[in-house]
């Protein structure tokens, strides 16, 4: 006989067994097979305790992190795709000389740049789709 802990999802979390761990098991352990217990060993990751049965767990797919950069490639074709590219170069005329330089000559276009925030904001793009144009821009 084994003990397990589970989360709140039935996912392990611990195991016990008496010859290992003696009187020392922890009161919210809850007892389990010695077959249960090889099933979650042997598919780590893949099972969960259900309605006190071991069952099958697909863990979701890992989120990707999300877009912070992009090539100046990118982010100016992305501009042209969303048909932005004028209204961009038109605002970017009337910034400082400092502006007109970095976004002329940077081979990056990072996301959290004061430019950027600047750029977005005049452009009225919302936190969400600032995120998709990074996003998009980075598949180009």
């Amino acid at each position: 006989m084994k003990y397990a802990i589970f989360d709140g999802n039935g996912l392990p979390t611990a195991f016990y067994s008496p010859e290992v761990h003696g009187d020392d098991i922890p009161t919210e352990a809850i007892q389990i097979t010695d077959e249960q217990w090889h099933e979650f060993i042997d598919n780590n990751g893949l099972r969960k305790w259900v309605a006190g049965e071991v069952a099958e767990y697909a863990p979701p797919p890992p989120t990707p992190p999300p877009v912070t950069s992009v090539s100046a490639r990118q982010f100016k074709l992305q501009l042209l795709s969303a048909g932005l590219l004028d209204q961009v170069d038109a605002w970017i005329a009337t910034q400082s000389k400092a502006v007109q330089i970095a976004y002329e000559y940077s081979g990056t276009f990072v996301r959290t740049e004061p430019m950027m925030a600047a750029g977005f904001a005049a452009m009225g793009f919302t936190e969400e789709q600032i995120d998709a144009f990074f996003e998009t821009a980075a598949r180009l």
